[in-house]
């Protein structure tokens, strides 16, 4: 849909229920609440031998989320809908894997958010609360141990990896128009110095050595807020 936003934290090598603590601090800082429904995700392959999540007709209820985690430990993923800024959103959470240099597979989960898209316009072009959204994000992405955030149009409708964000890099890199309206990348995940170069009219690249992360953003005011 082209109303809303996503927000992607890179996939962590933890389980739903070891991430439950993380999700309910997330959930503190933005200020949003369970609105009560659970709704289930299965990963499909559809006929181009892609993979993806789709919303099934199944859904439960509950408000406290380590309730919701066990009862929906067997789905490939889960949507909760969520209050926020008066308006509905999701946190999702979907099973993933990691492939290791050797081959070697690892599960892993990764959180997500579909947000509306007017209250992110709104803190797009506010200062104060770009700054705000940028502290929320640093502070959910080092809290989870992701090893990034991606902010974009849509929900594509599955996880984000680091192979993404070398694909958006290309594209920034050769001059092609992206979707995504930032990116943030601890130094663990990706270096600094491996885009230090880069030139782009879209994105302002920006690093925080405090925080060992850097940012590329089209929001003019997407950075970290005055000490």
């Amino acid at each position: 849909m082209d109303s809303e936003f996503s927000l992607h934290f890179g996939p962590v090598t933890a389980e739903r229920g070891e991430l439950v603590l993380q999700l309910e601090r997330l959930m503190s800082r933005l200020g949003a609440w369970p609105e009560g429904e659970v709704r289930r995700l299965a990963l499909v392959e559809n006929s181009e031998g892609h993979r993806g999540f789709e919303y099934v007709d199944e859904t439960i209820k509950g408000h406290a989320l380590e309730d919701i985690v066990e009862k929906s430990r067997q789905w490939d993923g889960v949507h909760l809908g969520l209050s926020y800024e008066l308006a509905s959103c999701g946190l999702l959470l979907l099973s993933a894997q990691i492939e290791r240099e050797d081959s070697q597979v690892i599960p892993c989960t990764s959180v997500a958010m579909r947000m509306p898209i007017g209250p992110m316009y709104a803190k797009r072009n506010h200062p104060f609360h770009a700054g705000k959204l940028f502290e929320i994000v640093a502070d959910t992405t080092e809290d989870l141990g992701a090893e990034f955030a991606v902010f974009e149009r849509f929900w594509q409708g599955r996880s984000r990896t680091l192979e993404d964000v070398d694909v958006w890099l290309d594209m920034v890199e050769s001059g092609e128009q992206a979707s995504w309206e930032w990116v943030m990348m601890r130094e663990f995940g990706m270096a600094y110095d491996e885009v230090s170069d880069l030139e782009s009219a879209d994105y302002a690249f920006e690093y925080y050595a405090y925080r060992h992360l850097w940012v590329a953003s089209r929001w003019p005011h997407f950075r970290a807020m005055p000490a």
